[in-house]
């Protein structure tokens, strides 16, 4: 169950009515990670974002409520993108690609 809150960026996350559990979702947050800010990310309270980072369940249930493309790669955090792999760029060249423009890390 998803219920929004007074600020439109949060909403709690429920399995069901009568769960004491709730989970705390904000959808425009900002993360800070390598001494860079990086808007637009998706966090969450529960203990499986807060211990990995990973998109959780409570995330993608606002995804599905608010018609957010979960594919998006700004909803994960900036730890998982690709191009912050340190064989990333390497592996570019190697192949003769260029990374795509419209891509979260181009304006880095």
């Amino acid at each position: 169950i998803v219920e929004p809150t007074e600020d439109p960026n949060k909403f709690q996350v429920k399995e069901s009515e009568d769960s004491a559990k709730v989970a705390t979702v904000e959808v425009d947050a900002t993360v800070k990670w390598n001494n860079i800010e990086f808007k637009g990310c998706m966090i969450c309270t529960c203990c499986f974002y807060t211990s990995t980072n990973r998109p959780c369940p409570c995330i993608l249930r606002v995804c599905q409520h608010k018609q957010i493309d979960h594919q998006n790669p700004k909803i994960v955090h900036p730890r998982y993108w690709i191009a912050f792999h340190p064989l990333y760029n390497v592996a570019l060249s190697e192949l003769g690609l260029s990374d795509y423009d419209m891509a979260p890390w181009t304006s880095l």
